[in-house]
């Protein structure tokens, strides 16, 4: 969400800023100004700054569900084979990954007699030579 938008709406209504705060939300303008900063404004005052600007909720998240929306069309608007190729050989890449990392704990299983378990407990092996 955009909470700078809030503002430049509410100036370009032509409301007074103070006076908004004040008499439309009815928050101090420090409580409503903390608010913006750390992202905090609760979905009730937020509801009411746009009955009183008589603009829908969603405006306040318009611009970002475009630039997620441009985002996947270049993304994915283009050469889907080859997406899926480069996908495919970074899936490829992670199991080699994984099955290297495997052999490396089964080395050091083995070399120091221990086990190590799926629940990230060790157990100690027994030799019953």
């Amino acid at each position: 969400m955009n909470y700078n938008k809030i503002k430049k709406v509410i100036k370009n209504k032509k409301y007074p800023i103070t006076d908004f705060i004040i008499n439309q939300v009815g928050m101090s303008v420090t409580g409503f100004n903390q608010a913006l900063a750390n992202e905090t404004l609760t979905v009730k005052k937020l509801e009411e700054i746009s009955r009183v600007l008589n603009i829908p909720m969603c405006n306040w998240w318009e611009e970002e569900d475009q630039f997620v929306v441009e985002k996947s069309a270049v993304a994915y608007g283009g050469d889907l084979i080859g997406e899926i190729r480069w996908l495919k050989k970074q899936i490829d890449g992670y199991i080699d990954t994984i099955e290297r990392l495997k052999n490396q704990i089964d080395q050091i299983e083995v070399q120091s007699n221990f086990k190590i378990g799926g629940s990230q407990e060790l157990e100690l092996r027994h030799d019953h030579s």
